[in-house]
This record gives structure tokens, C-alpha cells and sequence, in this order.
């Protein structure tokens, strides 16, 4: 008897304040690890050129926010879908596979495809408001200063404009513009306070000091490829694989 009413009590449900007391520690650990915002201009540009970087950075405990410039709205593999039909896909799509790999949360901005340099100063400004939101360590978003990908890197050999603008108002939001408090059109009283990023990581940089080895985490990065069926078929998914994330720009701020 000794035995069972000792495993009764050991399985049994603890006591409401106990709950309470795990439940605090609990939330004090999950918001100690690190925090990362990643910045891109289209639904699956995480995927494609973070991926394996963003898989290994969660498996390691730490945390990550997505931010979305654009609605994407102007790349379909499908002729016939329309523009609002392939911003719903495409957003659907980004969803599921931030979901899948462990993303916390997904920012969908609004701004037209094709056009971010056009808006960059707003973007900037919406970038200011989020990373004062989020709080986090590092960002992650594209170099702006690598125009020429080369013949084998993905979506190459020219670098998308959308992804050069994006990575260039991230840069200016987290550089200077987040960590001031008379930065950004939000500033004001009933905003978040300053709040200066650490660290950058780039992607597709012209000066890479960082490098990876993406092949423990290609399998699980081609599942979440493979979520993106308006963007891409096999060879695409295939060509993402073996073309990207081998380097990085890693910029210290503070």
C-alpha cells in the first residue's frame, strides 16, 4: 500500500499556488532566451535563404519574430491566380511553415512587391516601431551592398531589389533609428521605449565572416520549402538547397 499511495501522490495534480509558482518560473525562462527579429521582403524568403540557420538557432533555445515586408503578390507559379488570391496563398503558406519550424509570431507589413525601395523610408519607420516592440537580440535580414549573387546562388545571379531595400531599412532601423527616442513617427509616449539591437546577421553578403554548414538541417529545411507549392516545384526546392546559406555577414552594434 505503501507504494501506490506514494505514486498516487507523485501523479497527482500539485496544489493551485505550486502551478502558479512553475507557471512564473516558466514565463521568466522563455522570455531570458534569446530573441531574434528576421527581416525579408516576400512570404518564403526566411525559409529560403534562413533556413537551416533559423532551425539551428531554435534548436539551441532560442526564439525567433518574422517580419514580412511585402505581400508577395507579384510571384505565382500558377498563370491564373490572381493578385489577392496569391497574397492569401502566400501568406497562408508563410504561416504554416513559421508554425512548423517554431517561429513565435509572423508581421505581414503591407508593402506593395517590387516596390520596397520606393517605400524604404516608411519602412524604416515601421521597422523602428517593431523592433521596440520585440525586443530582440539580433536581426537578421539581407546585406543591401550584394548586388551580384553569382551564376549558382539562388533567385541569382542579380540580387532581388526587394531584398536589397528590405536589408537596407533594417540595417537603418536597428543601427540607429530603434535605440533613439526621438526616432521613428511611433515615438511617442504611449510607444515602447528605445531599444538598440546587439547584433546583425546578413545574408547573401559581399563579405562574408561567417561561415555554415547547413547539411544537418537540409531535410528539415526542404519540409518547410515544400509548404511554399505557389513558388516552388522540385527543381526550385532542390536548387535552394544545395545554393544557399554557406556564409554570413555577423555585424557587432553594441
Amino acid at each position: 500500500m505503501g507504494f501506490w499511495r506514494g505514486l498516487r501522490t507523485f501523479l497527482a495534480p500539485a496544489p493551485a499556488p505550486e502551478r502558479a509558482r512553475l507557471a512564473a518560473a516558466a514565463r521568466r525562462l522563455w522570455g531570458r532566451r534569446p530573441r531574434t527579429l528576421i527581416v525579408v521582403a516576400h512570404p518564403d524568403d526566411a525559409e529560403a535563404y534562413f533556413g537551416a540557420f533559423l532551425l539551428r538557432w531554435l534548436g539551441k533555445g532560442g526564439r525567433a519574430v518574422l517580419a514580412v515586408a511585402t505581400n508577395g503578390e507579384k510571384n505565382c507559379i500558377d498563370p491564373g491566380m490572381g493578385p489577392k488570391d496569391i497574397v492569401k496563398t502566400r501568406q497562408a503558406e508563410q504561416k504554416r511553415a513559421a508554425r512548423l519550424a517554431g517561429v513565435d509570431k509572423v508581421f505581414f507589413l503591407g508593402f506593395p512587391d517590387g516596390k520596397v525601395e520606393e517605400k524604404k523610408f516608411r519602412l524604416v519607420d515601421r521597422l523602428i516601431a517593431l523592433i521596440r516592440e520585440v525586443r530582440p537580440a539580433e536581426i537578421w535580414t539581407f546585406d543591401p551592398t550584394c548586388v551580384f549573387m553569382g551564376p549558382r546562388s539562388f533567385g541569382g545571379p542579380i540580387n532581388h531589389p526587394d531584398h536589397r531595400a528590405a536589408g537596407d531599412a533594417a540595417i537603418s532601423a536597428a543601427s540607429f533609428g530603434s535605440g533613439l527616442a526621438r526616432f521613428g513617427r511611433r515615438a511617442d509616449a504611449k510607444s515602447a521605449g528605445p531599444w538598440p539591437a546587439r547584433r546583425l546577421l546578413l545574408a547573401v553578403p559581399s563579405r562574408p565572416n561567417l561561415r555554415f554548414d547547413p547539411g544537418p538541417y537540409l531535410a528539415r529545411k526542404k519540409r518547410l520549402l515544400e509548404l511554399y507549392s505557389s513558388q516552388f516545384d522540385g527543381r526550385a526546392v532542390r536548387r535552394a538547397l544545395a545554393a544557399t546559406e554557406r556564409s554570413f555577414r555577423r555585424v557587432r552594434l553594441s
